[in-house]
């Protein structure tokens, strides 16, 4: 991966206008989080508000039945104001979806669906899964974990984690773990067990380690509302959104003593004002989240999602010494970018990333080794 062209779809624009027709009218209305299950080759997408939830299929990557799983009208409501979506192959064909989000108490509760090609959408038996007692707990994050078959649940307000049995909905005899102040996104790294939960309210993450179920304060030296954690055969990489700065991080993580080494030319700042903007240039917008991927040959790639409907690219070289700034891609409607999800390839490597964005009405995706975009999903 070198020079990285920023692409321009006006045509997206012209088409309807210059047509003389009215607007094309969006199956996705406001996308915000997604999540693939892989087994099934399914891709959910949850919107802002409003009661969305799509089916993309990632073959053609075109929306299931050309109408959405929810809307508005639908009798099975989610939470007003979803925070984040999870989904796990439960077998016989059946992915199971777990949202979270706002808007109403009881607020600690993950809403729980089995969708199959058969049976569509229904509310799974197990739900809802309650988080604690405080019912104006605010739910953040979720994470999976398949090999062990749990969900990892964050609560910013009380600052804990709580574990669920994916399939039963029991809690873990564990749950909850104590964790860093206002945890937020979890991002799972299965080559070392480890769950990682950003924190807004400190300097540290917690790290989990997913077969004890016990956590590991981390000092980072800076507050983080989303992370990302990828293995090569050389170690750990853990990048970091610091949103108060505007800042992205990228470190070198050390399992053994649960402790990061910035890696050179760390943080990634956004353009000073009044100065030249380098060409590969990663920060143009507020930066939103991060997901990163293995690729084939060993480097380890992560994927920014911007406000401005920018996705950043970060290459960090195969021996783990240093990363260089790969450039934007420039995307147009896909302005309020947020959620971003990766699809592996048979041999776990990266293949695509797909990306929502509210205010654009779209899922974008890009090829991660290639860094061009491919398409949107309107």
């Amino acid at each position: 991966m070198n020079l990285i062209k920023k692409i321009f779809l006006l045509s997206l624009l012209c088409l309807p206008a210059c047509s003389g027709t009215t607007t094309l009218p969006n199956i996705l209305l406001l996308p915000q989080y997604l999540s693939i299950d892989s087994t099934n080759n399914r891709l959910f997408v949850v919107d802002s508000q409003n009661n969305g939830l799509s089916l993309i299929n990632p073959s053609n990557n075109t929306v299931v039945g050309d109408a959405p799983l929810l809307n508005s009208s639908s009798s099975i409501q989610l939470p007003a104001f979803p925070q984040d979506i999870a989904v796990t192959n439960l077998g016989n064909g059946v992915t199971r979806i777990f949202v979270v989000g706002t808007g109403s108490t009881p607020s600690n509760q993950v809403m729980v669906l089995d969708y199959d090609s058969t049976n569509g959408l229904q509310i799974s038996s197990i739900s809802p899964l309650t988080a604690g007692s405080n019912t104006t707990a605010i739910l953040s994050g979720l994470a999976i974990d398949p090999t062990a078959g749990n969900l990892f649940v964050s609560d910013t307000t009380d600052g804990l984690v709580y574990v669920y049995n994916t399939t039963t909905g029991t809690p873990n005899s564990s749950s909850p773990i104590t964790v860093n102040t206002r945890p937020v996104k979890l991002s799972l790294n299965a080559s070392i067990n480890s769950v990682f939960v950003s924190s807004l309210g400190g300097t540290s993450i917690s790290v989990i380690n997913t077969q004890t179920l016990t956590a590991t304060s981390v000092v980072l030296g800076t507050v983080s509302s989303s992370v990302s954690s990828v293995t090569n055969s050389v170690g750990n990489v853990l990048f970091a959104v610091n949103p108060a700065d505007n800042e992205v991080y990228v470190f070198n993580y050390n399992a053994t003593s649960n402790t990061v080494t910035a890696i050179s030319g760390s943080p990634i700042t956004p353009p000073i004002a009044g100065q030249t903007v380098p060409s590969n240039n990663v920060l143009t917008g507020a930066a939103t989240q991060v997901a990163a991927t293995l690729l084939s040959t060993g480097v380890i790639a992560g994927f920014i999602t911007e406000s401005t409907g920018d996705l950043g690219f970060v290459d960090v070289a195969a021996d783990l010494s240093s990363f260089s700034q790969q450039g934007v891609i420039t995307i147009i409607n896909a302005q309020g970018a947020n959620g971003i999800a990766i699809l592996n390839d048979s041999s776990g490597n990266g293949s695509l990333a797909y990306f929502a964005a509210a205010s654009g009405s779209t899922v974008t995706y890009v090829n991660v080794v290639t860094n061009q975009f491919v398409d949107q999903i309107f």
